[in-house]
C-alpha cells in the first residue's frame, strides 16, 4: 500500500535545520507551531459548531472548569483517562498556543497570534487544512494531524492495522485537495524538532544566551504538548473517525440520515463588502460580532504575553466562553453559517506601547458593544450570550487607561 506518513528520518519535513544558529532555528520552529496551533483551534471549533444537538456530548459544553489548570498538568495518564470533546481539544490547542508564545517570550522573541490563512496548505500535511463541518474525511484529517508518524508509516512497530490505514487514506482522498506525495510530517514531528533543538540550546554555554532560560521546564512543557496530541487527541479523533464517539454504528453512512453527526454550513466572511461575504444580513451581523470577540481575544492574549500578566488571559477566556461560543452555535444551528474566523491584520497588537494598545482594545470593545446592543434590541442575540463579559472588559480597560493617564501626568510633572 502507498503510505501517507513517514517515520522521522531524512525525509521528514523537520529533520533538517534551516538555520545553523539553533536559537534562530528554535524561534522559527516555535513560530510555525504557534500558527499551526491557532489554525487547528479554529478548525476544531468550526467542526464542533457543526455537530447536531444530539451529539452535544461530543461537541462539548462550556463549564466553570473548561479552562481549569488541571489541563496544564503533565499527568498524561490522567489526561487519557478523562473523556475528551471537540471543545476540550480546541481549548488545549489554545493552551498549547499560549505555552509556545510564552516560550518565544523567554527566548526574547515576540508572540505570534496570526494563524495560517485558510485553506492552509503546508509542507507538514499531505492535504490542505480548512474550516469545514465535521465529516468523516474531515475527521480523517484531524486524526492524521494528531498521529505520531509511526501510526501511518506502513506496517512497522506502533502502526495502525493496514486495513485502518487504508480506510483513513480512502477518506482523505475524498477531500477536494489531492493527497500530496511530497515528504510530509505530522504535528508531532514539529514538536520532536522543537524538543531536539531546545536540547541543543540547553547544552550551550549559558553566556551565549541573552537571559537565563529554564531549559528543563520548557523541555517538559514541549514534551507535554507532544504527548497530549499524540495520545489524548489522537485517541479522541480515532473514536470520532470510527463512530465510537457517537455511540457506535455506521453513523457516517448516510449524510441525509438523522444519525449523521453534522450539518452542512455555508462559508463566508463577515466583512460586508468583501467577495464571498455572508449574504444574510442577520447572520452577517452576528458573525461580525463574533469576529470582534475573536479579535479581542487575540489582542488580549498578545498584551498578556508581552506584559507577563494573567489578567489579559482571563479576560480573553471570558470573551471565548461567554460570547464567542454561543455565537458559533447560533450561527450554525439558526442560520446554517460557519463562524468566519476572519483575519483582521498580520498581528493583533492594537498600539505601539502599553498605553496605546489599551486604547486600541478599548475602541474595539466599544465597537463590539454597539453591535451587541443593536442585536439585543432586535432580540437577535443567542439566548446564552452574556453581555456582562463585554461590560466587564470595557470597565477593566477604562480603569487601566485612567491609571496609565495618571502615571503619565505624574511623570510629566516630575
Amino acid at each position: 500500500m502507498r503510505t501517507i506518513g513517514l517515520h522521522p528520518g531524512a525525509d521528514d519535513g523537520f529533520a533538517q535545520d534551516d538555520f545553523t544558529d539553533p536559537h534562530l532555528q528554535l524561534i522559527h520552529l516555535l513560530t510555525q507551531a504557534a500558527g499551526l496551533e491557532h489554525s487547528l483551534m479554529a478548525a476544531y471549533l468550526y467542526a464542533g459548531f457543526s455537530l447536531k444537538p444530539r451529539y452535544a456530548g461530543v461537541r462539548g459544553t462550556i463549564t466553570d472548569d473548561s479552562f481549569g489548570l488541571h489541563r496544564l498538568s503533565s499527568d498524561l495518564d490522567a489526561d487519557l483517562a478523562r473523556p475528551h470533546t471537540l471543545l476540550d481539544v480546541a481549548i488545549e490547542e489554545m493552551q498549547h498556543l499560549g505555552t509556545v508564545n510564552r516560550f518565544l517570550w523567554a527566548l526574547g522573541a515576540a508572540p505570534v497570534l496570526t494563524p495560517h490563512q485558510f485553506p492552509m496548505t503546508s509542507d507538514i500535511y499531505p492535504f490542505a487544512v480548512d474550516l469545514r463541518p465535521l465529516t468523516r474525511p474531515v475527521a480523517a484529517t484531524f486524526l492524521w494531524i494528531e498521529a505520531e508518524s509511526a501510526k501511518f508509516g506502513g506496517g512497522g512497530p506502533g502502526s495502525e492495522p493496514e486495513e485502518f490505514q487504508r480506510a483513513v487514506e480512502a477518506e482523505l482522498a475524498q477531500l477536494p485537495d489531492p493527497i500530496d506525495d511530497e515528504p510530509v510530517s505530522h504535528l508531532g514531528s514539529l514538536y520532536h524538532a522543537i524538543v531536539a533543538t531546545t536540547r541543543r540550546l540547553a547544552e550551550q554555554d549559558p553566556s551565549t544566551h541573552h537571559r537565563p532560560v529554564d531549559w528543563p521546564g520548557w523541555l517538559s512543557r514541549m514534551d507535554w504538548i507532544l504527548g497530549q496530541g499524540e495520545l489524548a487527541h489522537y485517541h479522541f479523533f480515532r473514536d470520532v473517525f470510527t463512530g465510537d464517539a457517537f455511540g457506535g454504528g455506521d453513523v457516517w453512512a448516510d449524510p441525509a440520515g438523522a444519525a449523521y453527526p453534522s450539518i452542512d454550513l455555508l462559508r463566508g466572511t463577515a466583512w460586508a463588502h468583501a467577495p464571498g461575504h455572508i449574504v444574510s444580513h442577520e447572520a452577517r451581523e452576528l458573525a461580525w460580532l463574533g469576529d470582534i470577540h475573536y479579535w479581542l481575544i487575540l489582542g488580549l492574549l498578545d498584551q498578556s504575553y508581552l506584559g507577563r500578566s494573567r489578567v489579559g488571559r482571563y479576560l480573553a477566556v471570558d470573551q471565548m466562553t461567554r460570547c464567542l461560543w454561543s455565537i458559533g452555535i447560533e450561527l450554525a444551528h439558526t442560520h446554517r453559517v460557519g463562524f468566519p474566523f476572519d483575519p483582521l491584520a498580520p498581528g493583533y497588537r492594537f498600539g505601539h506601547d502599553p498605553i496605546t494598545t489599551t486604547a486600541g482594545l478599548l475602541r474595539l470593545a466599544r465597537e463590539a458593544q454597539q453591535t451587541e446592543e443593536r442585536l439585543a434590541s432586535d432580540g437577535r442575540l443567542p439566548a446564552d450570550y452574556e453581555p456582562g463579559a463585554l461590560r466587564g472588559l470595557i470597565a477593566n480597560l477604562e480603569q487601566r487607561q485612567t491609571a496609565s493617564s495618571g502615571s503619565e501626568a505624574t511623570s510629566a510633572s516630575s
